[in-house]
């Protein structure tokens, strides 16, 4: 057993969509497969979690989205775009036309997360836990058998992306994870851009917990300027190393007890 080896996890390059092209295929959805896409785009998120983005956690006011269980179970908050605002409104009085046609014919709540429908019973039919991306029509929970209103399903906006890639004559197998990584932001100046890679808002926010500034007030850097910012930003080996050798020698070799005393003044009569 010892001589078998660690299988080597092999390394793929992902497929990553340039701006022209992400812009191509925008341009072939229409929507609310659009929003979804321009959405992903936008704030960086996953499929799974723009389909189930509830409606409280979309503030206008502050323009960020905050995203519920995502991956590893965390919570993060992203920023909304003010070029998506408008249809994403759009969108909320759509979902809450099908929020009002179940309360009307009185069917259950949506699906609530983990154990909080046993803990609030009432808390899926209000408007605050209903989709932001709800489905046209009711369908039958298969783990309950609950008939009540669910999210988009994830398929539907896959082939719907799929067939936008080709009518955009993009050769690439791009599927809607590369929108992912490279996320625009509007600016405060009206038509310009800031583009910010995803890899670059992650070394920078990593950067900004090392050096003990939180990553909601502080804005990542971007580029050249972040890889040395977090590459100042790690501790250095050799003070970490002086720093442990220099513990070793001031800790007393007996201890600070009544005992460690003893010790020590027997050893010197000694």
């Amino acid at each position: 057993m010892d001589e078998l080896a660690r299988p080597v996890p092999k390394k793929r390059i992902p497929v990553v969509l340039t701006q022209t092209e992400v812009q191509a295929v925008l341009s072939k959805l229409e929507g609310t497969h659009k929003l979804l896409a321009s959405l992903l785009y936008g704030c960086g998120m996953r499929l799974m979690e723009g389909l189930r983005l509830r409606v409280k956690d979309v503030d206008f006011d502050r323009k960020v989205i905050i995203v519920r269980d995502g991956k590893g179970g965390k919570d993060r908050v992203v920023m909304l775009p003010q070029s998506i605002v408008p249809a994403l409104q759009d969108q909320f009085r759509q979902s809450h036309t099908f929020w009002a046609q179940d309360r009307a014919q009185q069917l259950p709540g949506v699906e609530m997360p983990h154990a909080l429908d046993a803990k609030y019973p009432k808390a899926g039919q209000t408007w605050a836990w209903h989709w932001v991306f709800a489905q046209a029509t009711v369908s039958t929970d298969p783990r309950s058998k609950t008939v009540r209103r669910h999210h988009a399903y994830d398929q539907t906006f896959q082939r719907a992306f799929k067939l936008a890639v080709q009518a955009a004559l993009i050769v690439k197998p791009a599927t809607p994870q590369p929108l992912r990584f490279l996320s625009f932001h509007a600016s405060p100046t009206p038509g310009v851009q800031r583009n910010r890679s995803i890899s670059s808002q992650r070394l920078g926010c990593y950067a900004a917990s090392l050096s003990g500034t939180s990553g909601s007030r502080r804005l990542p850097r971007t580029g050249k300027s972040a890889t040395g910012y977090a590459l100042r930003s790690f501790p250095r080996a050799n003070s970490a190393s002086k720093n442990q050798s220099q513990r070793r020698k001031s800790k007393p070799k007996w201890g600070n007890g009544v005992f460690g005393q003893a010790l020590v003044t027997s050893a010197q009569q000694s």
